[in-house]
């Protein structure tokens, strides 16, 4: 069978158990949501919401039902989410002035057939303002709340982190956000994503996006929220998916290491008391971190223990270190990453 674009009832109904009469018919069928995504294999796709393209999907990512899910369609009428990047529409979180604690909303594209070896770029205007305390944006913001943009190539059944932490340049995720992240027996999400308050109208983003098969890829917004302090949101406009010419060489993470080895710029930068690092391992093994003084001398190390291939993040206590320049050092395997980290109160 085929399913309709959007949302599908799909039941299925029993009837004579074990061959007899069926004497409790009440309970007979079971009903669940079926979604139809549609399929894009023609590029470029552009998606200003405004032409009357196919809707995209909005669920709860964790309970996959539509209700539990904030997303909203239309022209924002908040305080810096005001109006789209194209008017008149977005997609924007919160349909009211602010979103609610624990929120938990995913936008969905629809489903891109890529080309093994192909080179692709990710293209969409985006609009944040999160979570402060008392809501004074004049301060440093929490970073409990915030938005990030994955993507699954196995029919939704894992999904991805897609780009990393970017606090130098601000050309992608700008923080790690603490409603993001999953650790669980299946995978580890450190929680990068975009919180705090945009350094613009409607900012421009763009990330290079390729695979070694012939993928079917689908992504989402997903957004999230903890219980202290809620902001306007986030909106979303004016999303492409373009087809690039020629092989993908281009190297869209500029935190990427040697041999799949990744080590993030540790946040916040600069620290006063407790500083995240995240860390990508490409292999089971095991890891060090270790913080050096300007001089090189050692002042804070620790073993990472036998841990799996994947995403992590470890918190070093800065409180009793003086101010000024430090480096961070993950060893893993014979090889190293280092980064700059700056302690300033």
């Amino acid at each position: 069978f085929n399913l309709n674009l959007g949302s599908n009832a799909l039941c299925v109904t029993s009837s004579l158990p074990n061959g007899l009469a069926d004497n409790f018919p009440l309970d007979d069928t079971s009903c669940t949501d079926a979604v139809g995504f549609p399929l894009i294999d023609t590029f470029p796709y552009c998606n200003n919401f405004d032409e009357g393209q196919p809707a995209w999907l909005t669920r709860n990512p964790v309970t996959l039902r539509s209700s539990g899910n904030t997303w909203a369609f239309g022209s924002p009428s908040k305080g810096l989410i005001n109006g789209a990047a194209s008017s008149p529409n977005a997609w924007y979180i919160s349909a009211d002035s602010l979103y609610k604690p624990y929120d938990s909303s995913a936008l969905y594209t629809p489903i891109f057939q890529t080309i093994k070896d192909s080179c692709y770029v990710v293209k969409f205007k985006t609009l944040w303002m999160t979570d402060f305390f008392a809501n004074d944006t004049t301060t440093r913001p929490l970073h409990g709340d915030g938005g990030t943009l994955e993507y699954s190539t196995d029919g939704g059944v894992k999904w991805n982190s897609f780009g990393y932490l970017d606090t130098l340049t601000n050309e992608w995720y700008n923080a790690i956000v603490q409603a993001l992240a999953v650790f669980n027996s299946q995978q580890n999400i450190v929680g990068f994503g975009w919180s705090g308050v945009s350094p613009s109208l409607y900012v421009p983003m763009q990330q290079i996006f390729n695979t070694t098969d012939n993928a079917q890829v689908i992504f989402r917004f997903r957004f999230g929220s903890d219980y202290a302090f809620q902001g306007e949101g986030w909106s979303i406009d004016d999303f492409c998916f373009e087809l690039l010419p020629g092989p993908c060489e281009v190297v869209s993470v500029p935190e990427l290491g040697d041999m799949g080895l990744v080590l993030s710029q540790n946040f916040p930068n600069p620290a006063s008391d407790l500083t995240t690092v995240a860390y990508y391992l490409p292999k089971g093994g095991k890891a060090r971190l270790e913080l050096r003084d300007l001089y090189g001398r050692p002042v804070w190390g620790r073993s990472l223990g036998l841990q799996e291939g994947g995403w992590y993040k470890e918190g070093i206590e800065t409180t009793s270190l003086a101010q000024g320049l430090y480096y961070y050092t993950l060893s893993f395997e014979g090889r190293k990453l280092t980064k700059k980290l700056l302690i300033s109160r």
